[in-house]
């Protein structure tokens, strides 16, 4: 579950949301975090995710905003948002913006992801996280794909022999993607 929140803040960095309900349903439904912003807090805690540059937390806000803090500080605002941006974190003191901030992965947090980049995988192909374990544990490989391959060409002859070819060619189609 600590992948979730990694992979979750991978681009861009996300913020600690104050409200649950800001965070994506698949927290819960697929990882059985009931309370995803104390979660949150707890994957900075334990160092997998380090406050983002004050780039990224303007990053967050809309185009109408970055010009807005340009204009009140005698800046142009005119160009794209990027340089809108730059613009702000070269000429703007950023600490008197009072910006939310914004966590980004760690080189702890990327190892771990790495370690555990099957949980986005599976997803797409139907897979169980727990059929995934235990089929890694059988053919003792880290690779996921190698994994995934074994689950899906198992699932494709169980179907053949069972005579079910519109579940077997779905997972000829899996193993095609």
């Amino acid at each position: 579950t600590i992948a979730a929140f990694i992979h979750y803040c991978e681009f861009g960095g996300k913020p600690i949301a104050k409200k649950n309900d800001v965070y994506p349903s698949y927290f819960t439904y697929d990882f059985n975090i009931n309370n995803p912003a104390k979660y949150h807090q707890k994957v900075v805690d334990e160092g997998y995710l380090e406050e983002a540059p004050v780039s990224s937390s303007l990053q967050q806000l809309k185009v109408d905003q970055l010009k807005q803090i340009l204009s009140s500080n005698g800046l142009s605002d005119k160009g794209k948002k990027d340089a809108l941006i730059q613009r702000i974190v070269d000429e703007v003191e950023t600490a008197s913006l009072n910006l939310e901030k914004v966590y980004i992965p760690t080189d702890k947090g990327w190892e771990h992801l790495k370690r555990y980049d099957y949980l986005f995988k599976v997803k797409k192909y139907g897979i169980r996280f727990d059929e995934y374990e235990a089929q890694q544990k059988k053919i003792q490989s880290t690779r996921s794909n190698d994994v995934i391959w074994q689950i899906l060409n198992a699932k494709f002859n169980e179907y053949n022999m069972a005579r079910d070819f519109g579940l077997a060619r779905n997972e000829l189609y899996n193993k095609a993607l």
